[in-house]
């Protein structure tokens, strides 16, 4: 009996032994010197938004989480009375960080893969330039901007790409989605996630990004109405220029003939394309007929500017909110649909040549 409980505690311990060397886990750990007492959260993004996934009051200088692999590189962040640090993670390695409470996000070590060094390198570039220069100027400084280009180009399917044409000095972007130079930068990690990286939850994100700035360089479309059949739509609930949030499933229930468009105020050829709405909004509106026009506009206050006098139902996506782009498939602008008295979508339009003729076969 001795020798057979002493063999299966044995076994026991080496298939313990395995399972924690085969866990897959990632870690993150260090010392913050003068943390104790502090609360420190550990988050997680979804593209540009944070939410918390753990966090603890230091009771040392010392600290440790641990998370499940996510199945795909991506960035977290450590943060401490309102600062901040970024850091990758690829798969299930360690991160180890050194710094103190008062230079916490300012001066700090990070250890853990070739990513997180130049996640720190691309933090220290712009930190240089914030404090020699003022927050607003990472997004002219071309010396920044040329060393980080270079860095995305090295590989733009890498989470370093993604995370520097994503990263915010206040919300000033420093790789502008409506600067055409920076377009392209963006543009070459789209498309670089959608070859290399299909299903990394990411790359929708970034496909839209591009093609919903990319439109506003681009002429408008002259091609077919495609008939797209009796479809239920998708609900968008987001505010007009006074900041109250406006139901396009709503406006769908009362009986309303609705031309839906995706546009962007700021396009050249916005305020033509505006005239033209106007006139058949004026000749139809007392026959049944709505727009609820969405903006994918970078620059809110901007939109908030051109669309307060509108005369139809004119609501703010950005290009940061891609979720009503996804699913309206919306790949150029203007997109326009036409939603029925029944609030079904019955046709697209992409020959805006045909908006007014299209829209009076259903009043």
């Amino acid at each position: 009996m001795k020798n057979f409980t002493s063999n299966f505690l044995g076994t026991i311990a080496v298939a313990l032994s395995i399972t924690a060397c085969s866990s897959n886990e990632w870690t993150v750990k260090g010392d913050i010197e003068g943390g104790e007492g502090h609360l420190l959260t550990l988050e997680a993004s979804s593209n540009g938004g944070w939410y918390m996934l753990d966090s603890l009051t230091l009771k040392s200088d010392k600290f440790d989480f641990s998370q499940p692999a996510a199945g795909y590189p991506d960035i977290y962040r450590l943060a401490i009375d309102g600062k901040y640090i970024y850091f990758p993670v690829d798969s299930i390695e360690t991160v180890s960080l050194k710094t103190s409470l008062d230079k916490f996000g300012s001066e700090y070590t990070l250890e853990g893969s070739d990513a997180t060094a130049m996640i720190m390198e691309v933090e220290k570039r712009v930190a240089q330039v914030v404090n020699t220069k003022g927050e607003y100027a990472v997004a002219i400084d071309d010396s920044l901007k040329r060393d980080l280009a270079k860095m995305i180009i090295a590989n733009p399917s890498g989470i370093v790409a993604y995370y520097i044409i994503n990263k915010k000095i206040g919300k000033t972007p420093i790789f502008n989605a409506s600067v055409k130079s920076d377009l392209r930068i963006i543009g070459a990690v789209a498309n670089a996630y959608t070859e290399n990286r299909p299903n990394d939850p990411r790359t929708e994100y970034l496909k839209n990004l591009y093609l919903a700035n990319k439109a506003m360089y681009t002429n408008y479309a002259k091609n077919d109405t495609v008939v797209v059949g009796q479809t239920h739509i998708f609900d968008i609930n987001l505010n007009n220029p006074d900041g109250k949030k406006v139901s396009l499933a709503n406006e769908a229930t009362k009986g309303k003939v609705i031309l839906l468009n995706f546009t962007s105020m700021t396009a050249d050829e916005s305020p033509a394309f505006n005239i033209e709405l106007a006139k058949i909004y004026n000749e139809y509106k007392d026959r049944g007929f709505e727009i609820y026009q969405v903006s994918v506009d970078e620059d809110e206050y901007a939109w908030q500017k051109a669309a307060k006098n509108l005369p139809w139902i004119s609501v703010y996506a950005g290009v940061d909110n891609p979720k009503c782009l996804i699913e309206y498939n919306v790949n150029f602008i203007p997109a326009l649909y036409v939603i029925n008295r029944n609030g079904e979508i019955s046709e697209r339009i992409t020959d805006i040549t045909k908006i007014k003729s299209t829209i009076s076969k259903y009043l």
